[in-house]
């Protein structure tokens, strides 16, 4: 049994050194192979984005051919004398002949003129048999250009548009005006180019098999490219690059806007991989290869390197392997004076001082254990002290917090019942005479009654709606925030605090607020709220009898808005000030202060990715500077649950 075990054990060391020697004969090698595949294919895709920069440029050049050159038939064209001259006399046959010589001579495959009324007088159009033929509008309902495009078209001379047909053709239109000697219209010129999908395949043979796609949005799925592309639901796309399979074969099209005067399309332009990755593949297999030979080189050499030097080692892993240093002291002979003799040699002291560590380990255990017991009845202690003192803490702030909107509430009936009264004494003894009830108007103060019963009503809701909150957070205490980003005005927060505090604040604080025109921030409103609260409550208890609290808000950097809290209170000194921040620390008497509202106010400030600051001196007041990005918080909601 002895030999069996000392043979499996020989054979796991001498696996467990090939398996070192490799991985760390092998791991460099993959690292570069890795590196090598990775630089690579990054040259591939520059190569490809550079190719498709290229293939663009000569799209564009292509369709600003197609631009100017039917921009210069137009001009000359208008230069003919003979088109005013026909068309003041409205010589149909004439313009006939005319528009079909233009579009024989200068491959033109259609031209349209209409009256000073824009109505269609005439087209001339070339069939797909090549032959010229014309439309007349004498006999037939009349057609005229649609008045949206008159209203686009506007005091412009020349209008460029371009159109995709339902026949995958691409339609270039140039419309212009025919002035008059005197500089009035006389009439319009249409002349129209189409490019059929047969040109665009000239182009992509000429670019290297390159796909391309014209496709106008709002005109469904109507596109212009080769047939193989005729089915692609192109509308699906949103992205300026989208990869997709044709015939087996993976293409990335990128989308890049093709102007036309005053209209636009969308080209896409596909380039296949197919080549690329066919390099790449070579380059992987060679790769593969040479680490495959390499590999079994290194297995071969750990093997042998493994044998030569575990061989030595026997005498030492049986003596390891049965018997406990622990239990009893354990000498190794040495056999070599090779570093095999001064491994053997510290392994003596080694179980020498094992075996002394083990006996004074069973005696510190035995310590132990008695220590064990005590300290888990004090930690049982302490953790129930901590719960009873969390608690009273959580109870005295929840009760804080719920006086100020009760109170408010309560102060504003007085007012609601006062006017109440006000009302029905006014409308029941001012039924009878409309002068009796003017003078009850007037002795009771109607019109402020009127003015200010819709603001106590809302401060009251306002409360209400505080009071309601406070508890609903109390209630999901345990629970993931639900409170979600969006944009507020961050002045009507702060105005809303205000009005709750208004029965604390009118006694004793005059505020003066300083509002800069500000947009609109990312936020979370209700956590803002309670920072405003807790600051602006702070501010009415360091006011001993009367005093002021300015409240100023200003733009910083153009990213930054700068809210200031400046009251005429007490102050604070340093000592005071450097703890302000820290989890329950007040300096309110007990059962005044849970000294967790600026420190809560703290974290929400770092939760926007703000920050609030404090500066105050004995007998000068306290001023807090909140800083807050406009553009909110960089986590998203998930992150800030």
């Amino acid at each position: 049994m002895k030999k069996k075990s000392l043979g499996r054990s020989h054979r796991s060391l001498r696996t467990l050194l090939i398996l070192w020697f490799l991985l760390l004969s092998i791991a460099p090698l993959s690292f570069m192979t890795w590196y090598s595949l990775n630089k690579f294919e990054v040259a591939i895709n520059e190569e490809i984005e550079q190719k498709t920069k290229f293939n663009q440029i000569e799209i564009i050049n292509r369709f600003e051919s197609f631009y100017n050159e039917l921009g210069a038939k137009l001009n000359r064209h208008l230069s003919d004398n003979s088109l005013l001259f026909y068309l003041t006399r409205s010589d149909t046959e004439s313009l006939l002949n005319l528009t079909k010589k233009w579009i024989l001579q200068d491959n033109i495959n259609k031209v349209s003129l209409y009256d000073q009324d824009g109505k269609l007088l005439l087209s001339s159009y070339r069939s797909r048999d090549n032959t010229i033929n014309e439309i007349v509008n004498e006999d037939r309902e009349p057609v005229f250009i649609s008045p949206e495009f008159m209203e686009s078209l506007g005091d412009k001379k020349i209008s460029f548009v371009v159109d995709i047909k339902q026949n995958q053709n691409l339609e270039f239109v140039v419309f212009s005006k025919v002035f008059s000697p005197q500089k009035k219209v006389a009439g319009y010129l249409q002349e129209t180019l189409l490019v059929k999908g047969g040109v665009l395949s000239e182009i992509s043979k000429a670019m290297g098999g390159a796909k391309i796609i014209i496709h106008k949005p709002g005109l469904e799925n109507r596109l212009v490219s080769d047939r193989s592309l005729y089915k692609i639901n192109i509308d699906k796309w949103k992205d300026d690059k989208v990869d997709i399979l044709l015939k087996s074969e993976e293409y990335t099209f990128t989308r890049f806007k093709l102007r036309w005067g005053d209209d636009w399309v969308y080209a896409f332009l596909g380039l296949s991989k197919k080549s690329y990755e066919q390099v790449l593949k070579n380059v992987l297999t060679s790769f593969m290869t040479v680490l495959a030979g390499i590999v079994f080189i290194l297995v071969v050499l750990a093997f042998l390197i493994s044998v030569i030097l575990l061989k030595p080692l026997k005498t030492l892993l049986h003596t390891l392997r049965n018997n406990d240093p622990g239990e009893k002291l354990i000498e190794l002979p040495i056999e070599t004076s090779t570093e095999l003799g001064l491994l053997t040699e510290s392994f003596n002291q080694m179980f020498k001082r094992i075996y002394s560590a083990q006996k004074q380990m069973k005696k510190n255990i035995v310590n132990l254990e008695g220590v064990n017991t005590e300290i888990k009845d004090t930690q049982t202690m302490l953790v129930h002290n901590e719960k009873m003192a969390s608690l009273g803490q959580l109870v005295a702030g929840v009760a804080h917090e719920l006086n100020n909107p009760i109170g408010f509430i309560h102060s504003n009936m007085g007012h609601l019942r006062e006017y109440a009264n006000a009302l029905v004494n006014i409308i029941e003894e001012g039924a009878a005479s409309p002068k009796v009830m003017t003078e009850l108007k007037d002795k009771h103060d109607y019109d402020f009654i009127v003015k200010d019963l819709p603001k106590l009503i809302q401060s009251c809701e306002d409360g209400a709606q505080r009071t309601r909150d406070i508890v609903l957070g109390l209630r999901n205490f345990s629970r993931i925030e639900e409170a979600k980003l969006k944009e507020v005005d961050i002045t009507e927060g702060i105005e809303r605090t205000l009005d709750l505090l208004k029965g604390e604040l009118k006694s004793k604080v005059t505020v003066k607020k300083v509002f800069a025109k500000a947009p609109l921030i990312n936020c979370y409103p209700s956590q803002l709220n309670q920072v405003f609260m807790n600051i602006i409550v702070n501010a009415i208890h360091a006011i001993p009898d009367r005093g002021e609290l300015l409240i100023k808000t200003q733009i910083v950097n153009k990213k930054n808005i700068e809210i200031t809290f400046k009251d005429s209170g007490q102050g604070i000194d340093e000592k005071t000030k450097e703890k302000i921040f820290d989890p329950f620390f007040t300096t309110k008497d007990i059962g005044k202060g849970t000294g967790l509202g600026l420190s809560i106010s703290y974290g929400i400030i770092q939760k926007h990715n703000g920050d609030i600051k404090v500066n105050s001196k004995l007998g000068e007041g306290t001023e807090f500077i909140v800083t807050l990005p406009i553009a909110g918080p960089e986590n998203d909601d998930a992150k800030e649950s």
